[in-house]
């Protein structure tokens, strides 16, 4: 009967060592167990047949007193990797020869005389208990790369899950870890953390104009100057308290959020809201075409605004929203104690609000514009002022956010334009020199398209030279690039007021856009008058604004000016004309009328 114990093994190769026939015939049992014999008679014979048959088992026998065929599988051992893996079966005819050839490489051995069936199915279980030792390193070996391939996998599917794919920056998720590690970690070191959420200001006219994938195109180039603000060196800045955190995060749309940890305090994150703003100074190239944009921003800081993702995040959007409403292209912080619209406290200052005006509570006094070569009065700035029965003398800084958000501010301004114009043409009346009319615009007031006639009725109805109103508005008022605000700036020029940008320095004018307007007057801010006599920088700065301004062809007055020193320094700088308390703080109509006579 044919045995059944074949495997899958290609051949058996029996080698003898010895005179050549020393085993043949060829046992018959062997090649009916479903092996093909090969045989070698030397160790040179059997390394060439290993190395081009690759058989399933390598049988090797020797005669008595040798060493079992040692020396040949030592040699067959060194053969290349593929020969190693092929068992080798020893016929040994004493113990010490089958301890030789185990350690020699042997995986087996057969002690003789035994018969060859049993070899045959020595043999055969061998070539499959090895079959199955290689098929299960291979079988390790593709395991080992499908989890190596499953890590990648899951690692991109993690960054993926936490990075925003079109702008490559982290998302709303990996936001809410970084902001929870932050404060985690502030709360340890007892430091701050800050939350700045940012949204572009009228992205939606920027879709309609460009399409999905121009506004797409803006929003990364958003993210990448967003990114490259905060980093110096990479994502980390120094602060008062050491080192500064920034992260930038897109949470969805035109949303993005700066997370700042271990921060000093409110400075530091202002700082960092000015550089963000600054990154819309200039135009956003997309498709050849310039695009301007402009962000409202929005900070809530750590522990004092809250102490949880969520709380911060709300009011960093809440102060935000606060922006908008007041025209956007700002940063403000979010404070509980500010009357907000829509909340009870905000309301009812409303309402006050409105009465006030209603009941003539609300005044416009006059700061003197000076010459500051001659020391002559040459303008003056309208200021409003609130004297509540109720709460007293209200700060503007407190009551104009207001008005602007409940849209009074179109309102309250042309009341205090139609005073200060009546109040030029009583001047004049009385015999005082010309002098010019300065009145500060809302931004609200230049979005409306009738705002160059309500202006123009004004004057004539005072009988005023134009050249003689002034119209300020903030730098971040003017440098928006709203297609309707510099159509009104236009249509103001063409009827012959004067105009003036407001807070030089804060709102990161691009010098070169400056030139699109037509200004006549550069009012330098406070912030850098207060230390040009004790700070270089700022020294530096006035004098360069004072350089740029008149190469411009325009006239330069120095806000805040408050000694002495400051007016003698800006007055060897060419400076035009100053205001301030080194000559006069905002005083009513009859008290400035008094100044300019020198009666007072």
């Amino acid at each position: 009967m044919r045995p059944t114990w074949n495997t899958a093994a290609r051949q058996l190769m029996l080698l003898a060592v010895g005179p050549q026939g020393w085993l043949e015939p060829i046992p018959e049992t062997l090649e009916t167990g479903g092996f093909r014999v090969s045989v070698a008679s030397s160790a040179q014979d059997a390394v060439a047949l290993v190395g081009t048959a690759l058989p399933s088992v390598i049988l090797v026998g020797s005669r008595p007193g040798e060493d079992g065929g040692a020396e040949l599988l030592s040699t067959i051992r060194q053969m290349g990797a593929a020969a190693r893996r092929i068992p080798l079966l020893a016929l040994c005819r004493r113990q010490a020869q089958a301890n030789a050839a185990l350690e020699a490489g042997a995986a087996d051995t057969i002690c003789l005389p035994t018969t060859w069936d049993v070899v045959a199915r020595r043999a055969a279980l061998l070539a499959k208990i090895f079959t199955l030792q290689s098929e299960l390193a291979d079988t390790e070996i593709r395991l080992a790369r499908v989890e190596s391939l499953a890590h990648e996998v899951c690692r991109q599917m993690q960054s993926q899950a936490l990075t925003d794919t079109l702008t490559e920056l982290p998302n709303r998720a990996m936001f809410s870890q970084l902001l929870s590690s932050a404060l985690a970690a502030a709360r340890r070191r007892g430091s701050y953390v800050a939350v700045m959420f940012l949204d572009l200001d009228r992205f939606r006219g920027v879709n309609e104009a460009l399409g999905r994938r121009g506004g797409n195109e803006v929003l990364k180039q958003v993210g990448a100057r967003l990114a490259a603000c905060v980093r110096e060196g990479g994502v980390i800045l120094r602060g008062d308290a050491g080192l500064v955190t920034a992260t930038v995060a897109r949470l969805s749309g035109d949303e993005f959020t700066v997370t700042l940890s271990n921060i000093g305090g409110i400075g530091g994150a202002t700082a960092v809201a000015e550089r963000a703003l600054a990154v819309f100074s200039n135009p956003f190239i997309v498709g050849g075409e310039e695009v301007f944009l402009s962000a409202s921003i929005g900070i809530a800081l750590a522990p004092g605004d809250g102490e949880d993702e969520e709380t911060l995040l709300q009011r960093a959007e809440e102060a935000m929203v606060e922006v908008k409403r007041h025209g956007g292209g700002a940063f403000r912080l979010f404070n509980q104690a500010h009357p907000s619209h829509g909340s009870e406290k905000g309301m009812r200052f409303e309402r006050m609000l409105r009465r006030a005006l209603r009941q003539n509570e609300l005044e416009v006094h006059y700061q003197p514009v000076v010459d500051t070569a001659t020391g002559e009065v040459k303008g003056a700035e309208a200021l409003l002022r609130w004297n509540s029965p109720e709460l007293g003398w209200v700060p503007p800084s407190e009551f104009i956010p207001v008005a602007e958000e409940s849209g009074l501010m179109v309102t309250i301004g042309e009341w205090v334009l139609r005073q200060a114009c009546g109040q030029l043409r009583s001047w004049l009346d009385e015999g005082l020199p010309r002098i010019r009319m300065c009145v500060n615009l809302s931004r609200c007031q230049l979005q409306r398209e009738d705002f160059a006639a309500v202006v123009r009725r004004v004057i004539v109805e005072n009988s005023l030279s134009p050249e003689l109103v002034e119209l300020e508005l903030s730098e971040r008022g003017a440098l928006m690039g709203e297609p309707e605000v510099l159509e009104r700036l236009k249509e103001l020029d063409a009827l012959g007021v004067r105009l003036a940008m407001d807070d030089f320095g804060t709102g990161h004018a691009a010098i070169a856009y400056l030139k699109r307007l037509p200004l006549d007057v550069v009012k330098i801010d406070r912030s850098y008058v207060a230390s040009v006599t004790t700070s270089n920088e700022d020294a530096v700065i006035t004098a360069a604004t004072i350089a740029m301004a008149h190469h411009l062809q325009l006239e330069v007055v120095a806000e805040g000016v408050e000694s002495d020193e400051q007016r003698g320094f800006l007055l060897r700088l060419g400076c035009d004309g100053f205001q301030g308390f080194v000559f006069s703080r905002a005083v009513p109509p009859e008290d400035f009328s008094r100044i300019v006579m020198g009666l007072s």
